[in-house]
């Protein structure tokens, strides 16, 4: 709407002055304002697509040993070492339930901090 109004008013005043509007100049001045809207936006867009989700761990309740899990599946060292990579400037999270005792959280924390996060969000449910 905007783009239109602005229009509008510089082919009002070119015709006021008694000058002539001609098409190729309304078109260029179609080209430098998209491509000006073009050039604001991308960036932010692009900003937006290159932040990876943080990845969410679960210790789930099993009496057999400590297992680390994402979404459902057990997560092993290698695989811990390549999230730490890619994510391991974000804040992740670890959810536990209050049965699991201190020695297993405090090992995979352990070996979330060797892996290479910084910073562990830790919920007890």
């Amino acid at each position: 709407m905007w783009l239109l109004a602005n229009i509008h008013q510089n082919i009002r005043l070119l015709t006021s002055w008694g000058g002539m509007m001609t098409p190729s100049m309304l078109f260029h001045g179609l080209r430098t304002v998209a491509g000006a809207a073009m050039l604001t936006a991308t960036p932010a867009a692009l900003a937006v697509n290159r932040v990876p989700v943080p990845p969410a761990f679960t210790v789930p309740d099993d009496p057999a040993g400590c297992v680390l899990e994402r979404e459902g599946r057990p997560v092993d060292d290698a695989v811990l070492t390549k999230l730490g990579k890619q994510h391991g400037r974000q804040t992740v999270t670890l959810s536990a339930s209050a049965t699991i005792p201190y020695r297993c959280i405090g090992g995979i924390l352990y070996r979330m901090q060797q892996a290479g996060f910084r910073r562990v969000n830790f919920h007890g449910m």
